[in-house]
């Protein structure tokens, strides 16, 4: 009963953040999940706090369902990185971590660095659309591999041009002129 939950976690605050973390852990339906991950990132700074700490010894499902909360950097606990997240074996989790270091100053060029080297097709992609928008120089070279990977997906290779273009990398109509005229 969502309507009770709300009174509690209104009274509770961050509390709460326990037993609804406990909750997203055995939630098996997706409207169970997206209303507690709701209750999770209305709440105060606590609940992002009990989130961070439980993390580490998460089952990947939560990990991954946790990630969620840290979607602005300016509410994130104190001492709390994602970056190991983006090194799990579980491409679900990466992807979560990746997208939440992407949205961090601090953290953005390491994430597309991680994302456009990741063996994970969805990582790599969400990362290229990303590095559309701003990409360092240093990133350069792993664009120009990915634009000229044949293996590569073709909207992988068109992303990886985009960006380039985006940056003003010399090189950028050689790996489109690569591609279109093999």
């Amino acid at each position: 009963d969502f309507a009770i939950v709300t009174l509690l976690v209104n009274r509770l605050d961050d509390a709460s953040a326990g037993p609804l973390i406990d909750a997203l852990e055995r939630a098996t339906g997706r409207t169970t999940r997206a209303a507690v991950l709701r209750f999770l990132r209305d709440g105060g700074p606590g609940m992002r706090e009990a989130a961070a700490d439980r993390l580490p010894d998460a089952p990947w499902f939560l990990q991954r369902n946790l990630l969620q909360l840290f979607t602005d950097p300016a509410d994130w606990p104190g001492g709390f990185s994602p970056a190991a997240y983006a090194k799990s074996p579980d491409g679900r989790v990466r992807r979560e971590a990746i997208k939440v270091m992407l949205q961090s100053r601090a953290h953005r060029n390491e994430g597309l660095e991680l994302g456009l080297r990741d063996s994970d097709a969805r990582v790599r992609g969400m990362t290229l659309s990303s590095a559309v928008e701003e990409c360092p120089p240093l990133l350069i070279p792993l664009l120009h591999a990915v634009a000229r990977d044949e293996k590569a997906e073709m909207d992988h290779r068109v992303l990886a041009i985009r960006a380039l273009v985006s940056t003003g990398a010399s090189g950028a109509v050689g790996s489109f002129t690569g591609i279109a005229f093999p």
